[in-house]
């Protein structure tokens, strides 16, 4: 039985399959249910066209971030040489060998206000030095002379040694008690001499300041007494090497 509607012309609504012919004058990508779908997808998808001054804005960012890259790149390049050559003179100048050692800085003091200060704290020295071989090696290292100290007479002892300062840093004092009252002699390097440490009128404070040398070494003694007690038993330690 022939089908009655084999004379009927195609459905352009048909859409032939890919890779299967169209029909004659029928465009394959131009049917109704291709126009359907596109209104679908742009209903679902909607295209948002950005405003004309946000394009030229974004235009004019893009041309100077180009016109610009070489000339940062140069920027950058000068300003890493500049700091690689700061810190190369930096280092010449800084390293070990070519920083100079600081030293604190010290003021001299006069030997009364340092004999008072001590008198004022008690009268102790920083340690009691009674192993004759360490009061030896304290000014062998302190004054580059070693010290040995003579026995005292009754009524005079020595008390220890004290690093009060006043002619220098490197100033060794030792503490005695001389019958009852407190002495201190002060023993430092010839060349740290500091004549104004023991001005005078030093004895409007009850005190005298006797000075004297021996052995590249200055010895000041602060006492009560009107005459030197103590300085005169420091001696040089003729056995030390």
């Amino acid at each position: 039985m022939m089908n009655s509607n084999s004379n009927l012309p195609p459905d352009p609504s048909l859409a032939p399959l890919s890779g299967e012919p169209a029909a004659e004058g029928v465009d394959a990508f131009d049917t109704p249910l291709d126009h359907r779908i596109a209104d679908s997808l742009r209903r679902q998808f909607p295209a948002n066209t950005a405003p004309a001054a946000h394009v030229e804005a974004l235009a004019g960012l893009l041309n100077h971030e180009v016109a610009t890259k070489p000339l940062i790149r140069r920027k950058s390049w000068l300003v890493a040489a500049g700091l690689a050559a700061a810190a190369a003179i930096g280092w010449a100048l800084l390293s070990p060998r070519n920083v100079a050692p600081i030293t604190p800085h010290f003021t001299p003091t006069p030997l009364a206000e340092v004999y008072q200060q001590v008198v004022g704290d008690g009268f102790e020295p920083y340690y009691e030095c009674r192993d004759l071989a360490r009061f030896r090696d304290v000014f062998a290292e302190r004054q580059n002379v070693p010290l040995t100290l003579a026995t005292m007479p009754a009524g005079s002892r020595m008390l220890g040694l004290s690093y009060p300062g006043g002619l220098s840093r490197d100033t060794t004092a030792m503490l005695c008690e001389v019958d009852g009252k407190p002495v201190m002699v002060f023993v430092d390097a010839l060349a740290a001499d500091q004549p104004k440490v023991a001005p005078r009128g030093a004895e409007s404070a009850g005190l005298n300041i006797f000075r004297t040398e021996r052995e590249g070494l200055v010895f000041y003694e602060v006492t009560p007494w009107p005459v030197s007690r103590a300085a005169d038993f420091m001696q040089r330690a003729s056995s030390w090497k």
